[in-house]
């Protein structure tokens, strides 16, 4: 994750004057904070599913190599899995997508209350 916040500020660094004003501080902020550690998160359930695939398929061979018979098990539970891992992608990406623009929002709103503070502060009193 460090790595990841590191290449993306350095990258920030590197653009011209005129493209770092187009970029908003709160959506560094995002990209450092929550995407890079999103993408980690990611990448590191990648490899645990490359793991948990290495040990299904050892148990599938173990499976049939003990007992031809249990052939149709290997084939309708992986299928029923697919099913389900279908119907509850679709949900939460839904979630997902409402939840993203929101955050930033909120973010924005943050950064905007902060760097104004003292003309709020000014104004409740």
């Amino acid at each position: 994750r460090v790595f990841l916040q590191t290449c993306i500020f350095r990258k920030y660094l590197n653009y011209t004057e005129a493209s770092r004003q187009k970029v908003r501080v709160s959506h560094m902020q995002v990209a450092i904070m929550n995407n890079t550690a999103d993408l980690a998160k990611a990448y590191s359930a990648v490899l645990e599913m490359v793991q948990m695939l290495g040990k299904l398929a050892l148990l599938m061979v173990f499976m049939l190599t003990q007992d031809r018979d249990s052939a149709w098990v290997l084939v309708v539970m992986p299928g029923l899995m697919l099913l389900f891992g279908c119907a509850r992608s679709r949900a939460l990406s839904q979630a997902s997508e409402f939840a993203g623009p929101l955050k930033k929002v909120l973010i924005d709103l943050t950064t905007e209350t902060c760097a104004k503070y003292r003309i709020i502060a000014d104004y409740i009193q």
